[in-house]
Formats: structure tokens, C-alpha cells, sequence
């Protein structure tokens, strides 16, 4: 039995019509967003020197990133390549 859900990015329209200043998203959804990269590659944009991908808070022990931090690190690092 295949207990893993898939995960859908969050770029789609159920969210078009809320700001994105208020919209955080959860590690698997942001793993999405980056081709399905793992936790740990995360963790290690995290603890990069420059530029480092945007802290999450932390609620009830679970990490939500701000979606407009990560589209705008995302921008960033598509100008410096």
C-alpha cells in the first residue's frame, strides 16, 4: 500500500484571488515548487552565506515559508545565473 500523498505546487488558481503577502506554504509544498527537491538541500539554502532561501516560522512544531520570500529568493537566483 502506498501511503505517500502527491503534492500539488502551489501555483495554481484556488489561491489567485488571496494576496500573496498572506499565503505560507508547508516543506513538501515548497519541495514541489523546486522540482521535488529534498529537505535537506532546503536546509542547506538555508545556511548559505549569500543569499541565503528565507527562514520559515515555526508553528506547532511545523515550518511555514512565506510565498512571496520564496517566489522573490527564486527570481534572484534565476538573474544571477
Amino acid at each position: 500500500m502506498n501511503t505517500q500523498q502527491e503534492v500539488q505546487p502551489v501555483e495554481n488558481d484556488t489561491l489567485r484571488d488571496i494576496p500573496d503577502e498572506d499565503i505560507y506554504v508547508v516543506t513538501r509544498q515548497v519541495r514541489a515548487m523546486f522540482g521535488g527537491c529534498t529537505s535537506m538541500t532546503l536546509g542547506r539554502w538555508r545556511k548559505r552565506q549569500k543569499d541565503p532561501f528565507p527562514a520559515p516560522i515555526v508553528i506547532n512544531n511545523k515550518n511555514y515559508f512565506g510565498l512571496t520570500k520564496i517566489r522573490a529568493w527564486r527570481e534572484r537566483q534565476r538573474q544571477a545565473a
